[in-house]
């Protein structure tokens, strides 16, 4: 993501395909129910006439307060990859669960 005349980059963002059975006629943005006084995060976006969306994945170290608050897997990428664009490319994508244990995303999109 980068500023609004493009000379410098804010954030980099990484995210896994989602999928909605219906597809939405609006934009939807899901966030996660987070205690009062904290920042929403978001959980996926899907764009207008499109079944698929983005799931976000979070660094670890977040992904794992993540899951505890809102009692379910998040996903999550090795917190030292984040500092380099080309290892974003390359990361790899597991999941959180509430309890602090890593898995590997197909056990978590399987319950789904």
């Amino acid at each position: 993501m980068w500023n609004a005349d493009r000379t410098h980059l804010v954030t980099t963002i990484l995210a896994i395909p989602d999928y909605r059975q219906n597809t939405p006629e609006k934009t939807i943005v899901n966030f996660e129910d987070r205690p009062s006084g904290q920042p929403e995060a978001i959980r996926s976006w899907f764009y207008s006439g499109n079944n698929f969306g983005e799931e976000f994945v979070y660094l670890k170290t977040r992904a794992k307060q993540l899951a505890k608050q809102a009692g379910r897997p998040e996903l999550s990428m090795p917190d030292e990859q984040a500092s380099n664009g080309a290892l974003i490319k390359q990361a790899s994508v597991n999941a959180v669960t509430p309890s602090g244990d890593e898995v590997a995303v197909s056990e978590i999109t399987a319950a789904h």
